[in-house]
């Protein structure tokens, strides 16, 4: 049985800069204009509301998901900078 983990390192760095340039897209939002008009405008306002909750939400899973890419790339990183110490290390004890 193998225990050898198999890490595509161009894969996994494209779809961290793709998480990235994700998260610094969200939108800010704008109210839909209306709210002051009788009758609708309380649903005008409640649907703004709404938006305007959904998107501070958004940003929020951005900030999160940025902090998860720059984690993920460190760790990324360092694996790969173990593996090419350890291979260093077995090329210097193989006969």
């Amino acid at each position: 049985m193998s225990h050898h983990m198999d890490v595509d390192l161009d894969h996994a760095s494209r779809l961290i800069e793709g998480m990235l340039a994700e998260s610094a897209a969200i939108p800010q939002p704008s109210p839909m204009p209306g709210a002051e008009l009788p009758g609708v405008g309380p649903v005008i306002t409640a649907l703004n509301a709404c938006y305007s909750s959904l998107c501070e939400r958004a940003s929020r899973q951005a900030s999160r998901a940025q902090q998860h890419a720059r984690h993920t790339s460190m760790a990324l990183r360092n694996a790969e900078a173990v593996d090419a110490g350890t291979a260093g290390t077995l090329e210097r004890l193989a006969p």
